[in-house]
Protein backbone atom coordinates (compact mmCIF):
# COMPACT_ATOMS: atom_id res chain seq x y z
CA UNK A 1 0.00 0.00 0.00
CA UNK A 2 2.64 2.28 0.56
CA UNK A 3 4.20 1.46 -1.96
CA UNK A 4 1.22 2.45 -4.33
CA UNK A 5 1.43 5.70 -2.63
CA UNK A 6 4.45 6.70 -3.17
CA UNK A 7 4.11 6.04 -6.98
CA UNK A 8 1.09 8.61 -6.60
CA UNK A 9 3.29 10.84 -5.20
CA UNK A 10 5.82 10.99 -7.43
CA UNK A 11 3.19 10.87 -10.61
CA UNK A 12 1.63 14.09 -8.46
CA UNK A 13 5.32 15.66 -8.42
CA UNK A 14 6.11 14.86 -12.03
CA UNK A 15 3.05 16.77 -13.87
CA UNK A 16 3.79 19.50 -16.22
CA UNK A 17 1.36 22.55 -13.55
CA UNK A 18 3.30 21.48 -10.66
CA UNK A 19 6.47 21.39 -12.53
CA UNK A 20 5.53 24.65 -14.50
CA UNK A 21 4.54 26.32 -10.73
CA UNK A 22 7.77 25.09 -9.03
CA UNK A 23 10.07 26.60 -12.01
CA UNK A 24 8.04 29.76 -11.59
CA UNK A 25 8.61 29.66 -7.40
CA UNK A 26 12.42 29.14 -8.39
CA UNK A 27 12.29 31.90 -10.83
CA UNK A 28 10.55 34.27 -7.95
CA UNK A 29 13.01 33.50 -5.16
CA UNK A 30 15.86 33.61 -7.36
CA UNK A 31 14.79 37.41 -7.72
CA UNK A 32 14.23 37.74 -4.21
CA UNK A 33 17.72 36.86 -3.29
CA UNK A 34 19.17 38.87 -6.13
CA UNK A 35 16.87 42.11 -4.51
CA UNK A 36 18.39 41.21 -1.36
CA UNK A 37 22.03 41.16 -2.38
CA UNK A 38 21.16 44.34 -4.28
CA UNK A 39 19.94 45.99 -1.11
CA UNK A 40 23.43 44.56 0.64
CA UNK A 41 25.28 46.27 -1.87
CA UNK A 42 23.76 49.57 -1.45
CA UNK A 43 24.06 49.54 1.99
CA UNK A 44 27.58 49.14 2.04
CA UNK A 45 28.22 52.07 -0.63
CA UNK A 46 25.33 54.47 1.63
CA UNK A 47 23.01 54.96 -1.68
CA UNK A 48 20.51 55.66 0.19
CA UNK A 49 19.14 57.40 -2.66
CA UNK A 50 18.24 53.85 -5.01
CA UNK A 51 17.07 52.41 -1.34
CA UNK A 52 13.20 53.30 -2.08
CA UNK A 53 12.97 51.93 -5.29
CA UNK A 54 14.92 48.52 -3.99
CA UNK A 55 12.34 48.87 -1.18
CA UNK A 56 9.24 48.58 -3.23
CA UNK A 57 10.64 45.89 -5.58
CA UNK A 58 11.65 43.86 -2.89
CA UNK A 59 8.20 44.10 -1.15
CA UNK A 60 6.69 43.41 -4.68
CA UNK A 61 8.61 40.16 -4.45
CA UNK A 62 7.51 39.14 -1.22
CA UNK A 63 4.03 39.80 -2.31
CA UNK A 64 4.33 37.42 -5.44
CA UNK A 65 6.23 34.78 -3.13
CA UNK A 66 3.48 35.04 -0.64
CA UNK A 67 0.98 33.85 -3.47
CA UNK A 68 2.34 30.53 -3.91
CA UNK A 69 2.45 29.80 0.04
CA UNK A 70 -0.16 27.11 0.06
CA UNK A 71 1.82 25.81 -3.03
CA UNK A 72 5.13 25.72 -1.29
CA UNK A 73 3.19 24.55 2.13
CA UNK A 74 2.26 21.80 0.00
CA UNK A 75 5.75 20.56 -1.99
CA UNK A 76 7.27 20.69 1.25
CA UNK A 77 5.08 18.41 3.08
CA UNK A 78 4.51 15.93 0.20
CA UNK A 79 7.80 15.87 -1.62
CA UNK A 80 10.22 17.33 0.68
CA UNK A 81 12.71 14.16 -0.66
CA UNK A 82 12.67 15.61 -3.89
CA UNK A 83 16.24 17.15 -5.45
CA UNK A 84 14.39 20.69 -6.49
CA UNK A 85 12.25 21.33 -3.48
CA UNK A 86 15.04 20.83 -1.10
CA UNK A 87 17.27 23.35 -3.16
CA UNK A 88 14.11 25.56 -3.11
CA UNK A 89 13.82 25.55 0.85
CA UNK A 90 17.67 25.83 0.41
CA UNK A 91 17.39 29.22 -1.05
CA UNK A 92 14.44 30.27 1.27
CA UNK A 93 17.09 29.86 4.10
CA UNK A 94 19.87 32.01 2.07
CA UNK A 95 17.22 34.86 1.48
CA UNK A 96 16.28 34.82 5.05
CA UNK A 97 19.68 34.95 6.21
CA UNK A 98 20.14 37.74 3.92
CA UNK A 99 17.48 39.95 4.61
CA UNK A 100 18.61 39.16 8.61
CA UNK A 101 21.91 40.33 7.75
CA UNK A 102 20.21 43.43 5.85
CA UNK A 103 18.29 44.31 9.00
CA UNK A 104 20.94 44.14 11.70
CA UNK A 105 23.02 46.67 8.89
CA UNK A 106 19.85 49.02 8.64
CA UNK A 107 19.53 48.73 12.49
CA UNK A 108 22.79 49.34 13.35
CA UNK A 109 22.93 52.61 10.82
CA UNK A 110 19.46 53.86 12.15
CA UNK A 111 20.99 53.59 15.60
CA UNK A 112 23.71 55.49 14.76
CA UNK A 113 22.02 58.04 13.12
CA UNK A 114 19.42 58.42 16.26
CA UNK A 115 22.25 58.62 18.56
CA UNK A 116 23.84 61.51 16.15
CA UNK A 117 20.50 63.33 16.12
CA UNK A 118 20.06 62.82 20.00
CA UNK A 119 23.40 64.51 20.32
CA UNK A 120 22.69 67.40 17.58
CA UNK A 121 19.54 67.68 20.09
CA UNK A 122 20.54 68.30 23.21
CA UNK A 123 23.61 70.63 22.20
CA UNK A 124 20.61 72.54 20.40
CA UNK A 125 18.78 72.37 23.79
CA UNK A 126 21.78 73.61 25.73
CA UNK A 127 20.69 76.99 27.71
CA UNK A 128 22.62 80.11 26.81
CA UNK A 129 26.34 80.15 27.97
CA UNK A 130 28.54 83.27 28.60
CA UNK A 131 31.55 82.65 26.31
CA UNK A 132 33.98 84.03 28.93
CA UNK A 133 33.60 83.51 32.42
CA UNK A 134 33.51 85.90 34.98
CA UNK A 135 37.23 86.88 34.64
CA UNK A 136 37.59 87.37 31.17
CA UNK A 137 36.91 90.64 29.17
CA UNK A 138 34.69 89.18 25.71
CA UNK A 139 30.93 87.85 27.62
CA UNK A 140 29.22 87.10 24.25
CA UNK A 141 25.81 84.99 24.65
CA UNK A 142 25.34 81.92 22.46
CA UNK A 143 22.08 82.03 21.10
CA UNK A 144 20.06 78.38 21.09
CA UNK A 145 18.95 77.39 17.92
CA UNK A 146 17.00 75.12 16.41
CA UNK A 147 17.47 73.02 13.06
CA UNK A 148 16.01 75.09 10.03
CA UNK A 149 16.58 78.16 11.85
CA UNK A 150 19.27 80.98 11.09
Amino acid sequence: MKNNKSIATVREFDRPDIQSRLAEVQDRIEQFRRLLADEAALMKVRNAADLPVLVEKKNQAIAELSRSEAFLIHLFEAHMDEPSVVELREQLNACRELNRINKAVAMSELNATRKSLDLLRSLQRMDDLPLYGAAGKINVVREKRRLGEA
